[in-house]
């Protein structure tokens, strides 16, 4: 396939060279081979010189356009090109689409359903939602009969897949990037750069959607972020950028040498220290010996979800 913005070619999109880069499938295996053509290629973060494999789940960036390579069935295709699902989950996965409508159509059945998925990443919102439907559609706000809603991290060996919806983890649901970007800001998307995009669906996000909540709050904060109105920038996420700069080479990894400290077990200390580092996770966990899904997991057990201290 090329892809282009010449009419002739296989995908045709506006902003982008005449011929801008080449796929190939190959016989075996689950990457595409990626050749730039007439302009500038990136592959994960990286530019490119010459043929490069793409594997699944990896960003191909052409100019100001940010592709996700997926191998999906036919029916998940059909899944991914619906509009996201409305209301709170904000998700145009296909695993998390056709899971959640599968519980949504035996909502009314008996038994266990499970929610599985790592913390952070919505389960408690699908439970919410589900319960949600099954109290709209009893008509008062509390039933019987229904089913039982369990979150886990991971659904026993027993458990009926038709009843058993698995949440993948944020890393895996670049997708969904965009729209959880909308629906966290309040239903806009923000000015942002195309390598900050690029950023967000390669960061690692050890938070999940906590972690994505937390880095738009900061965002949001003109002491730390570019306030409401300003443009996202890549220096907008400093834990993004720091990552993305690790994997592409242009800045060596975090080394923790520094023995675990013990961190705040308030909420005041702790944002005190969070203030005192810019609320950048990255080297909080390094100044504290720890690692960031650990600093994460304090930060979200204070019930801490935003720079701004409740009252």
């Amino acid at each position: 396939m090329t892809i282009g913005s010449a009419p002739d070619c296989s995908i045709t999109l506006p902003g982008l060279a005449r011929l801008h880069a080449r796929l190939e499938r190959p016989r075996a295996g689950t990457s595409l081979t990626v050749s730039p053509g007439d302009a500038a290629v990136y592959v994960d973060g990286s530019r490119i010189h010459g043929p490069t494999d793409l594997r699944e789940g990896g960003v191909l960036r052409l100019g100001d356009t940010v592709l996700l390579h997926r191998r999906w069935t036919e029916d998940e295709a059909r899944d991914a090109r619906l509009p996201p699902l409305p209301g709170p989950v904000d998700s145009c996965h296909p695993v998390v689409v056709s899971g959640l409508r599968n519980l949504q159509a035996r909502r009314h059945d008996g038994g266990t359903f499970w929610v599985v998925g790592e913390e952070g990443g919505g389960r408690s919102v699908a439970i919410d939602h589900l319960r949600a439907l099954l109290e709209e559609a009893s008509g008062r706000d509390w039933i019987t009969g229904g089913p039982d809603l369990v979150a886990c991290h991971e659904a026993p060996d027993d458990a009926d897949p038709n009843r058993t919806l698995v949440i993948p983890p944020l890393r895996e649901r670049g997708e969904d990037m965009l729209v959880l970007v909308r629906a966290l800001r309040g239903g806009t998307l923000p000015a942002m750069s195309v390598d900050l995009v690029e950023g967000l669906v390669l960061y690692d996000w050890p938070g999940n959607i906590r972690e994505l909540r937390l880095a738009i709050a900061r965002a949001l904060d003109g002491r730390w972020g570019v306030g409401e109105h300003g443009r996202w920038e890549l220096t907008t996420f400093p834990d993004v950028k720091r990552h993305l700069d690790e994997r592409t080479g242009r800045q060596d990894p975090i080394t923790i040498q520094t023995p675990e400290r013990p961190l705040p077990r308030t909420e005041p200390e702790m944002r005190r220290l969070l203030d005192a580092h810019w609320w950048r996770i990255y080297p909080l966990a390094a100044a504290t010996g720890r690692t960031r899904s650990s600093v994460l997991r304090h930060i979200f057990a204070l019930g801490i979800r935003d720079p701004w201290p409740r009252h």
